[in-house]
């Protein structure tokens, strides 16, 4: 135990043993483990601020990505304004929670955020856990050089939208910031209608006229600036107007801290893994099968492929066809502890640490994919002998079981099916 102390503990330890302490010897070493637990309490994850900047260019290089089983970039154009104008004020953001790879137990299949666009995607330093819609947001509107994809409110269609900070309207004291950020259509053109103007910003010239600053142009600030200036003839009042823009909008997208929570790669799998469930709750919590999909993609097996595969030979059965596909992980995650449980006892293993057998979120969460192909073939058989045996009890029909499964929001019946 002392060795595992580092040297703060030891300087503690040397005060403890002073002739003036009065702590009886027989607390000494529950003191001791006590400040130890507290010193590293916080060694599963770390808090800090990233400029944005430094962050967005981390994504275009794919040095943070995705891990492979995140929801599509969906976000609406008021949600994405709101975003810019929150970030032009220097409002938080909320935090972004980032996993730090390295540990060989936890692999998921990353993924470039969507608007980065690499000939080769690059291994990650970083996986986005919470966070994927703002960075995705501000990534495609503020560096990617396109326009930002967004979903409709009412059609629900994808469009792509160009956005701009109105120049005058931001500065305005009277207008909320948010009414100061203009979205146009991909074509960049916008026609007027009852109470609002018409945009044209086609060029960079109708830009300057309308005073209309393209947000994808604000970490190259100085180039559009030089040739705003131009464009004016350096007319004193512009310049005026431009640098009361930089200083009071410009300069805080520049030096904009972003709050991220990053998970060390200590932190053990199946706790990335509760975290990822219990923070990704946009419709349903991702469930297991979710989870160790993308887990075991990261060892280059298909976990979905092969649940259909054996979900489509089970469902012969028609007793079996509301089977879900946490069930039957869960079986199989039941045979697997007992399979090791059974290694270890054959291993003269200490009846007191015997690993135990169960199919609860950690147990399943366990599960590697030399587990899961163990284990698989007999789950599966033990589920055709089951309907064999319900068949002999006249049970056809998944309807016809007295106790249904009821869905949950980690699994309904019938997710995931083929």
């Amino acid at each position: 135990m002392r060795s595992s102390i580092d040297r703060k503990d030891l300087c503690f330890e040397s005060e403890l043993k002073h002739p003036n302490c009065t702590i009886a010897a027989g607390s000494f070493d529950r003191i001791l483990v006590q400040q130890h637990l507290v010193n590293n309490i916080s060694a599963t994850f770390d808090i800090t601020k990233e400029c944005l900047c430094d962050l967005l260019m981390q994504i275009k290089q794919g040095k943070i990505q995705l891990p492979d089983l995140q929801r599509s970039f969906c976000w609406e154009d008021h949600l994405i304004k709101e975003l810019l104008a929150s970030v032009s004020l220097a409002y938080p953001i909320n935090s972004i929670l980032l996993l730090q790879l390295g540990n060989p137990e936890v692999k998921f299949r990353p993924r470039l955020v969507e608007g980065v666009h690499l000939d080769q995607s690059p291994e990650p330093t970083k996986l986005i856990l919470d966070g994927q819609q703002r960075l995705t947001a501000l990534y495609m509107a503020l560096v990617s050089g396109n326009p930002v994809q967004i979903r409709e409110k009412r059609s629900l269609k994808v469009a792509k939208r160009w956005y701009y900070i109105d120049i005058k309207q931001a500065l305005s004291s009277q207008v909320e910031r948010e009414n100061a950020i203009i979205s146009l259509p991909e074509s960049r053109l916008k026609p007027g209608g009852f109470n609002t103007a018409a945009f044209d910003c086609t060029t960079r010239e109708k830009e300057f006229e309308l005073e209309m600053f393209p947000v994808s142009m604000m970490f190259q600030y100085a180039l559009w600036r030089a040739e705003y200036c131009k464009y004016w003839n350096y007319e004193p009042q512009r310049l005026k107007l431009i640098d009361r823009f930089e200083l009071e909008v410009v300069k805080r997208y520049e030096h904009y801290q972003v709050p991220i929570i990053q998970l060390r790669p200590e932190l053990p799998k199946e706790a990335v893994c509760i975290v990822f469930q219990k923070i990704n709750t946009i419709s349903s919590d991702l469930s297991y099968f979710d989870l160790l999909t993308a887990m075991f993609a990261g060892e280059d097996f298909s976990l979905r492929d092969d649940w259909e595969m054996r979900y489509r030979r089970l469902a012969r059965c028609k007793v079996l066809a509301h089977l879900r596909n946490i069930d039957f992980l869960q079986t199989v995650s039941l045979i697997s502890t007992y399979q090791r449980r059974q290694q270890a006892i054959a291993q003269h293993t200490d009846l007191d640490k015997l690993p135990g057998i169960g199919c609860g979120r950690s147990e399943v969460l366990r599960l590697t994919v030399d587990h899961y192909q163990a284990a698989v073939e007999l789950a599966t058989r033990g589920y055709e002998e089951a309907a064999r045996f319900l068949h002999g009890q006249k049970i056809l029909n998944a309807d016809d079981l007295a106790y249904q499964i009821t869905g949950s929001a980690s699994g309904n019946p019938g997710s995931d099916r083929p």
